[in-house]
This record gives C-alpha cells, sequence and structure tokens, in this order.
C-alpha cells in the first residue's frame, strides 16, 4: 500500500511540475482577441499583475511566467518559468512575481491538439525592489481569497486575542493540524490531471487536502491577518515525493522559517509517537523548485 501511494505521489509531482515544459513550443500564432495588452495585463504593483482573460469551453489557456535569470540559483532545482492553467469562461487572477526586483516575461498561451503552444499575447513587468516585498502580502492565483471568505473570517476568529504575530502564526497551526487530514482521493485523481491549483473554499469545507491545498490554505489564512507567508514546493528528506510546504516571515528577526503543516497534520492524525515541531530545519525544506 505505502509503495502504490508512494508511487501515485511520484505521478502527481511529475505531471504537475516536471512534464510542463513540454507543452511550450513555438507554433504558428493564433489570432487573439482584438484587445489591447493594457485590457488583459494590470500591473498591481505590489508584485502581483492582474491577468482578465477569457477561455473557450475545452480550449486549455495557460500563463507562462519567466522569472528574472540573475534571481535564480545555479547547480538548483529552482524553476525559471512558472505555468497557471486558466479556467474556462472568463478569469480574473493576479498571478504573482515571486523571485524578487527584475524584468519578468508573461505570456497567454493556447495549447493546441498537438501538443505545441501559441502565444496570444506577452507583455514585460519590471518588478521594483518595494513592490517585491508586497507580493507575500495579498492574494493571487494559488494563494487566494477574499476578506469574506468563510475561512478568512475563520482565521480572524481564530486570532482575535492574539497579541504577537507568533501568537496567531501557532493558533492558526494548530488549527489546521487538528482539524484537517490527508486526501489520498483526491491525490489519487489528480495523479493524471495537469495544473492542479489549489481551492481554499474547497478544502476548507472538505477539511480535506493533499500538501499543495494545505499550504494554500495555511498561508492565505495568515497573510489575511497581517502575517507574510508563501507557499514553496521542493523536496525535502521527511517526504519521500514532491512536497509543498510553508514559509513565514519573522518580521523580528527579518527572516523566512519553514512550517510545514502537512506533515505535522499526518502525524497528528495517525497518532505517532514520532516527535514535531512546529518549525522546521531549514537546510532539511532548502530544495526548493516553486515559490508562491
Amino acid at each position: 500500500m505505502k509503495n502504490i501511494k508512494r508511487l501515485l505521489c511520484f505521478l502527481l509531482a511529475m505531471t504537475l511540475f516536471a512534464g510542463v515544459s513540454e507543452y511550450y513550443r513555438p507554433a504558428s500564432p493564433v489570432k487573439a482577441a482584438t484587445v489591447s495588452d493594457d485590457d488583459i495585463f494590470v500591473d498591481n504593483e505590489n508584485g502581483t499583475v492582474k491577468i482578465t482573460f477569457t477561455a473557450a469551453e475545452k480550449e486549455t489557456i495557460l500563463i507562462l511566467v519567466d522569472v528574472p535569470a540573475n534571481n535564480v540559483k545555479a547547480n538548483t532545482n529552482e524553476a525559471v518559468r512558472y505555468y497557471y492553467k486558466l479556467q474556462e469562461g472568463e478569469n480574473v487572477v493576479n498571478v504573482p512575481l515571486t523571485r524578487g526586483a527584475g524584468d519578468y516575461k508573461i505570456r497567454i498561451c493556447k495549447v493546441l491538439d498537438t501538443g505545441k503552444a501559441s502565444v496570444l499575447k506577452t507583455k514585460e513587468v519590471k518588478l521594483t525592489e518595494s513592490a517585491s516585498k508586497s507580493v507575500f502580502d495579498v492574494s493571487n492565483i494559488i494563494v487566494s481569497y477574499t476578506a469574506k471568505d468563510v475561512y478568512i473570517t475563520q482565521a480572524k476568529k481564530l486570532v482575535k486575542s492574539c497579541k504577537t504575530e507568533s501568537a496567531k502564526v501557532k493558533k492558526i497551526y494548530n488549527y489546521i493540524i487538528k482539524n484537517y487530514a490527508y486526501d489520498y482521493e483526491l491525490l489519487s485523481v489528480k495523479a493524471s490531471t495537469s495544473y492542479y491549483s489549489p481551492i481554499n473554499l474547497n478544502t476548507y469545507n472538505r477539511k480535506l487536502g493533499i500538501c499543495y491545498d494545505i499550504s494554500a490554505l495555511f498561508s492565505a489564512m495568515l497573510r489575511s491577518v497581517g502575517v507574510e507567508a508563501r507557499v514553496v514546493t521542493g523536496y525535502t528528506p521527511n517526504v519521500k515525493e514532491y512536497h509543498a510546504w510553508t514559509q513565514i516571515w519573522d518580521s523580528k528577526k527579518k527572516k523566512w522559517y519553514t512550517v510545514d503543516a502537512t506533515y505535522d497534520m499526518c502525524l497528528y492524525n495517525n497518532k505517532s509517537k514520532k516527535k514535531y515541531t512546529m518549525v522546521k530545519k531549514d537546510s532539511e525544506y532548502s530544495d526548493i523548485v516553486y515559490i508562491y
């Protein structure tokens, strides 16, 4: 049974992240809608770009974001391109620019039946140092939320009596690990689905999720109460498969620290005798691929 679960996790990781580069190959241009780039791309000046685009039924539209080359460490697994799939119908999404100040290239592409992709619209955005510091304070396509969302209301209730930033983190962390569980059924379904993205409302209502879901919900709840947080995906010796966790900004120490709510949630639910602490060793979570 363990081997089956590991295989499913591996297939999911390969489908969601490793294989996406195969879709982006030059192809003949596809005629785009007669609207200006200014109507499609809006720089929010907070580290995110609002993209408004309508995808037809059964049409695969991808947003590709190339990060500044000099912001990616050499000889690492860090991604130089990010991929986001739009839903059918009108999309209004905030795409994060998470790799620091510099020049980002954003493309909207249509995936053709051949598997190749044609660029519909392109925008280059220069992210300033000041704007880059705001990106982990706001909602985006992965860490998505609004003030009216029920899980944000829950977060505010949880931290109502908290006096410090660390107290807020611990309160929401404990709520997550004690009230949520790993969704192995979802994992098996999504193993054959490309470009899976978390939907925080679904995770909150079902009280189930894979690591990506749990990390996104945790980060959204933290951001909504004034704590900078980001979803990170990559590899850790604590989990044998491709994984997602959360990094939280310590405003006093001026540094990020790592919290793996999914890992601790599983230990808690399984009544494991293995001891764990909320804050993990950064050295065990340094093999980062994507940051959201």
